[in-house]
């Protein structure tokens, strides 16, 4: 711009010199032309003004811009952040969630009771996984005379009873029976080194009730079928006269572990049962043959000319407990001698399973010889005093000589005693029995 107004200045000199007499004129023209230069001076300037607020304003736009960007970029971290300590937040309560839900297992005292006998648990108990008991396999299926078949290979399990089956594996939430497949709740478990089951779905896959005492954290299973871990020992007989005439008949079951049933006593016990069994029926044999002999030949003469008919001897038991620690039943042994009704004789038998030893009233209570002999007689006073009118007038007098401190049998947990037909009461009074209860 300083250049600018020096050319211009040296310009008006030289026509100044040039031409004298437009002096006045050129000054004119030099005014007007500083005015212009002037004026052209203040316009660059305002203009110049101009470029500098443009620029401030750019600059300060840019500023504003930068710092709105600034502002914006901070605001966005600190969204992100927020965002970031919420999708945390979020994550941590998922997490809480997701652990609050997770499978809980909690071993509590949990009994285990089937057809009225506990089962005994030795290297695992029981364990209450999301509500539902799992319990080693074998115990209580082997209890119910289920057989059980282990694979290692594929961990799984193959339960039979009959038609009944259950097939289930280790991790799976599938129980295949005969019926069809079933959803468990929980799958099979190793804990230990056991096979945990869900015992309520394996035990109705056998048709088994369960039900679930929560105060006492008790599973009561009944089982309605037959025993399996029992088979029939039959001793049977027809006496005929040397006419053909039948004199007598022999029709006996009594009870025979079989191979379901793996207590290490079964053998023994199997040989002292059947031993016990041939003895009673052999010696009653000899009287039912003696008087069908006397009967039928006496049936023969003329004097008495009666039709004869066969007497016979008939023998029944019930197995009361049946579990890996004792056996227990009784043994009915009828008579018929053709009178008002047959004669029967009970005889009850209790076995410790582990040795096949039997045992007697003092062992199974814990009592002295003497002091069992005591609490029989005990329990049957009571009852005699309770309702008189039930036994025979003579009863209190001669317990010592009517009751027998081998006449037991262990049922639902309890020792179940009897007296003899006639023993106390009338005939269809049947076996009168009293209970003592081993808690």
């Amino acid at each position: 711009m300083k250049k600018f107004s020096a050319v211009l200045l040296s310009c008006v000199m030289a026509a100044s010199m040039a031409v004298p007499a437009m002096a006045e004129d050129t000054v004119t023209e030099g005014t007007t032309a500083t005015e212009e230069t002037t004026a052209t001076e203040e316009t660059t300037a305002t203009e110049e003004t101009t470029v500098a607020e443009e620029t401030t304003t750019t600059e300060e736009t840019t500023v504003a811009e930068e710092t709105t960007t600034t502002e914006e970029t901070t605001a966005a971290e600190e969204t992100t952040t927020e965002e970031t300590t919420t999708e945390e937040t979020t994550t941590e309560e998922t997490t809480t969630e997701e652990t609050t839900t997770e499978e809980t297992t909690t071993e509590e005292t949990v009994s285990v009771v089937v057809n009225g006998e506990t089962v005994a648990f030795e290297d695992q108990a029981p364990v209450i996984k999301n509500d539902r008991t799992l319990v080693p396999l074998r115990g209580v299926l082997e209890a119910m005379g289920v057989q059980v078949e282990w694979s290692a290979e594929d961990q799984s399990v193959t339960a039979t009873r009959g038609t009944d089956a259950a097939y289930f594996t280790v991790g799976s939430t599938e129980l295949m029976t005969a019926d069809g497949t079933v959803e468990l709740d929980v799958a099979p478990e190793i804990i230990n080194d056991r096979t945990m089951i869900p015992l309520r779905a394996v035990a109705e896959a056998f048709g088994a009730e369960v039900a679930w005492d929560d105060a006492t954290k008790t599973v009561t299973i009944t089982d309605s079928v037959e025993i399996t871990s029992v088979d029939d020992g039959v001793i049977s007989s027809e006496v005929t006269d040397e006419d053909g005439t039948v004199l007598y008949t022999v029709d006996v079951t009594y009870p025979v572990l079989n191979d379901s049933y793996t207590a290490e006593g079964k053998a023994a016990i199997n040989e002292a049962i059947k031993a016990s069994v041939e003895a009673a029926v052999s010696a009653e044999s000899e009287n039912i043959a003696a008087s069908a002999n006397e009967l039928y030949a006496s049936s023969q003469t003329e004097e008495n000319g009666f039709e004869f008919r066969p007497l016979s001897l008939t023998g029944r038991y019930e197995v009361t407990t049946l579990s890996d620690t004792v056996v227990s039943f009784y043994f009915d042994l009828s008579s018929d001698y053709l009178g008002a009704h047959p004669t029967t004789v009970r005889t009850g038998y209790t076995y410790d399973a582990a040795t096949g030893n039997k045992l007697t009233l003092a062992d199974v209570t814990g009592l002295s010889a003497e002091d069992a002999t005591a609490a029989v007689k005990t329990a049957y006073t009571e009852l005699i005093n309770a309702a008189p009118d039930n036994f025979l007038p003579e009863a209190l007098e001669n317990l010592d000589e009517a009751l027998s401190v081998d006449d037991f049998f262990i049922e639902d947990g309890a020792v179940v005693l009897f007296a003899q037909q006639y023993a106390v009461a009338p005939y269809a009074a049947g076996f009168v029995e009293a209970t003592l209860d081993l808690a």
